[in-house]
């Protein structure tokens, strides 16, 4: 099954990085608190999301 949720990306600071928010739920189903580290990887054009 395929969960999908919109969420917004801005630019932050002067290196103007690209930051985005994750929903809650998915979060939740991952495990990821504040203060967490992920893995974040490219396959084609889909970013994927571990935590570590």
């Amino acid at each position: 099954m395929v969960e999908r949720k919109i969420a917004k990306v801005w630019e932050q600071g002067a290196s103007r990085s690209k930051c985005i928010i994750l929903p809650k739920e998915f979060c939740e189903k991952l495990g990821i608190k504040g203060g967490s580290y992920v893995e974040i990887t490219m396959e084609g054009d889909k970013i994927v999301i571990r935590p570590i």
